[in-house]
């Protein structure tokens, strides 16, 4: 072998061996990029009831990037918002409230927060049990707010806002949805719902006597 060819093989050989390296060295270019988080669109919507939303889900990536992504839809509370299709996305207004929404890809996932509402409220709400005399002893009444929407009679209890004239016989605690707690006799006091709905305001009263 004459000293050009064999010159020519070592700077192949070296050329390979830099090359092999740099590679190595480089071994996180070709790695795809890791899903990080997901966002869900759009955020925190209102719907009325029967009517559908579609949502979507976008991918945060490793390397900053964004793009479109397939998830698994699911919902807290299918009474109130149903997923009609757990691979697209779609979802639709079943009850009056709020439910969460969640696109999942793997271990990652996204939320948002679907509020389902009322439209075409009427001005009256009709409170149950009506005018009723309780012992200190019951502990506890569950009062029911029905309203009218432009989809017929509805449940509004987890809408409303319920309020006592005298919270010393009988109290709201924050998230109790129309459960009062007796805490003394006396009465009658005023037991008042009020909803808000896409087109005014709806309220009703009822009585309430606690005996000892």
């Amino acid at each position: 072998m004459n000293n050009h060819a064999h010159s020519s093989q070592i700077w192949v050989s070296l050329a390979v061996v830099i090359g092999l390296s740099l590679l190595a060295g480089c071994e996180g270019f070709w790695v795809n990029p890791a899903l990080t988080a997901i966002t869900v669109t759009p955020i925190a919507p209102s719907i009325t009831m029967g009517s559908a939303i579609q949502l979507a889900a976008t991918g945060t990536y490793s390397d900053g990037t964004t793009s479109a992504i397939a998830a698994s839809w699911s919902s807290s509370d299918a009474t109130i918002v149903m997923v009609v299709n757990d691979s697209t996305g779609m979802v639709k207004g079943i009850g009056l409230g709020t439910a969460t929404i969640t696109a999942a890809n793997g271990a990652i996932s996204g939320s948002t927060s679907i509020k389902v509402v009322c439209t075409g409220l009427q001005p009256n709400l009709q409170i149950t049990p009506t005018n009723s005399s309780l012992s200190l002893t019951t502990g506890s009444v569950q009062f029911t707010a029905t309203g009218t929407c432009s989809s017929g009679s509805e449940d509004l209890t987890s809408s409303a806002s319920w309020a006592s004239s005298n919270p010393a016989v009988a109290a709201f605690a924050t998230g109790t949805n129309g459960k009062a707690a007796l805490l003394s006799a006396g009465g009658p006091i005023t037991i008042t719902a009020t909803v808000t709905g896409t087109t005014g305001m709806a309220s009703g009263t009822t009585q309430l006597t606690i005996t000892p």
